[in-house]
């Protein structure tokens, strides 16, 4: 979550991989909120029972997106972090 904000440049078929921390059963959960699908291609979704999430995509034609997750912890009151990428595939 760290690099939230992040310009993120790849070529065709390129693979990115985004992994955002997660806990098992109740806990902090991230969901993908905006694939950035006019670019990229999701090939991997993660396993809801593991300590991180990790995302798998591919970058699939050229243009722009915005790559925007959203992550909640269930037993917090603090409202949902959107760690957010802008994504260029030349």
């Amino acid at each position: 979550m760290a690099d939230s904000g992040r310009e993120i440049l790849l070529q065709a078929n390129q693979r990115l991989a985004i992994d955002l921390p997660a806990s098992s059963g109740p806990g902090l959960q991230c969901w993908l909120v905006d694939p950035a699908d006019a670019v990229l291609e999701v090939e991997q979704e993660p396993s809801r029972a593991v300590r991180t999430h990790n995302w798998t995509f591919r970058a699939t034609r050229a243009g722009q997106g915005r790559l925007v997750f959203e992550c909640h912890d269930s037993v917090s009151r603090e409202p949902p972090e959107r760690p957010e990428y802008a994504i260029h595939v030349d």
